[in-house]
Formats: C-alpha cells, structure tokens, sequence
C-alpha cells in the first residue's frame, strides 16, 4: 500500500485493556469507530502516522512490517465521546441477552456439522456433534463493538468465539450480532 492509501485508510480501533462480563466469562472488548465520525483530531493522527519518519515520498510503499510497527505505536486519542462508550456498553445488554439467537445463526451456518467433521479427522468412525452439544460448547473470547454510521449507535457487535471442547483447533468462529439482535454467522 501507498503512504496515500495509508492515510485514507477508513479505521480507528480501540482496544482497551477492559474486560466485559459476557455469557458468564470476562471477555475482551474493543471499539472500533470509521475514522471519519471522529473528525478533525482522527485527521491529524492519520496524518501524523502517514507523514511521519516512514514516509519518503508520495508514492512510497509501506511494506506490512512498517504498517506494523505504525499501527503499534497508534495511541487512543482520548476524548473518546462518551456517547459513544455508552452505546457501546448498552449493546453489550442486547448481546448478553442474544445467546440463543448466535446459536441459531451458528448451526444455521452449519457449524455444528463443520465440527463434527473436524473431529472425525483422524477418528475410525464419523463423529456427530448434535446442535444441542454444540450450542453448549462455545464461548466468546474477543468482542468489537463497531460504529461505522454514527457514534450514538452502533452498527453491530462482533464477536470472535471458541468451543470447549475444541472443535475447530483453536480457530475461532465469527459472528456479527446486529443492532437488531438478529445474528450473522460468518464462519472461522
């Protein structure tokens, strides 16, 4: 990518050291807000990070090591609105409560068969896991709440998930839960 392309990346992601209560565990949780809601502060940041040292030339390469070791040192502007960590932790209440609708979305995606395969893998008969062993089975380890639209509500939650036992050797399963509480399995 360009140093161009770099500063008009559409992102700003803010991971947090903060843990949420989740489905009975503590799970990490992140915001991740478009750039462009944030206005002009997010405008200087980019352009700090994409003119900075690294940058050369208009058309310099930034090669993935280097957007690394960018990204590494890209701090959370503080001022975060209010508003927005505030919708961010009211839908945290609608994913607590969706549990059954992320099951649902997950075998409707056919991730209870994909698990039974995976663990026949290797086994001297097929393995079944039944859409009740499966819906038991998984638990959340990374949630984003992301705004794309406006900082008063968030477009959707995703969710990165795993299963006990593992199924899926340590891969994790992908879910959006929209601001409707209808949910969207996205595979691993």
């Amino acid at each position: 990518m360009t140093s161009a392309d770099f500063r008009d990346m559409s992102m700003g992601f803010y991971e947090t050291d903060e843990r949420v209560p989740l489905w009975g565990r503590e799970v990490r949780f992140a915001i991740y807000v478009e750039r462009k809601l944030l206005g002009e502060e997010s405008d200087r940041l980019f352009d700090e990070l994409a003119e900075g040292p690294r940058r050369r030339y208009e058309n310099d390469e930034i090669t993935l090591d280097e957007y690394e070791q960018i990204m590494d040192g890209f701090d959370i502007p503080e001022g975060l609105p209010e508003r927005t960590v505030t919708a961010a932790l009211k839908i945290m209440e609608l994913a607590e409560k969706s549990r059954p609708e992320v099951a649902r979305s997950m075998i409707k995606g056919g991730m209870a068969e994909l698990a039974g395969d995976w663990e026949s893998q290797g086994a001297d008969e097929e393995v079944e896991v039944t859409d009740e062993e499966f819906s038991a089975s998984f638990y959340p380890v990374d949630i984003t709440v992301e705004f794309q639209k406006s900082l008063d509500k968030p477009d959707y939650v995703y969710l990165e998930l795993c299963c006990e036992p593992d199924y899926f050797a340590g891969h994790r399963i992908h879910v959006k839960l929209m601001a409707d509480g209808t949910a969207v399995c996205e595979g691993i």
